[in-house]
């Protein structure tokens, strides 16, 4: 049996067509006055909320943007790479946006580590500070040097994230 349309801003059943927009049906509610489509998809976003989040889910998991978009036209939803890897990007500055004011809960050991990358001949180092217990990744540091001053913003920048200071430090 058929669903009623609502209107997903108010919740409202006094709906009308109002239309189509790229061949797909709209309609405007006679309560709030606002357009919307049938399909579950952010404002103005044609892919559903469902296949969005299953692209994101799928690029962190390690997938390229030309991966997910094969499979997202394999599976009858044909999406550009690029509009794969704007979603990437606005939906990951979203969430750091909301999450990066959040203080995880950690242990009193943190593991910190430092590699080093040669990018175009120069020698750049990768320094990370990781909770020993949950494995969350408290800071993250690069440069083109290997001193104290690295080290101590790194561990600065871990015990803003972490509001707290570590009573042990393992590192190598």
């Amino acid at each position: 049996e058929p669903q009623p349309i609502v209107c997903k801003w108010c919740g409202s059943l006094d709906v009308m067509k109002y239309g189509t927009r790229k061949d797909v049906q709209e309609y405007i509610c006679q309560k709030c006055g606002r357009k919307f489509i049938a399909k579950d998809a952010p404002y103005k976003k044609q892919t559903p909320s469902e296949l969005i989040g299953t692209s994101l889910s799928s690029y962190y998991d390690g997938m390229s943007f030309a991966d997910i978009a094969r499979h997202l036209a394999e599976s009858g939803n044909p999406v550009n790479e690029s509009t794969i890897y704007r979603w990437v990007m606005s939906y990951t500055e979203k969430a750091i946006n909301i999450l990066g004011k959040l203080s995880p809960k950690v242990s009193d050991t943190w593991v910190v580590d430092e590699t080093v990358i040669k990018v175009g001949g120069d020698n750049w180092w990768f320094w990370d500070v990781i909770d020993e217990d949950t494995s969350f990744l408290l800071a993250s540091h690069l440069s083109l040097s290997r001193t104290t001053r690295d080290a101590s913003s790194l561990m600065e920048k871990a015990w803003k994230r972490a509001s707290k200071a570590p009573k042990v430090i393992i590192s190598d």
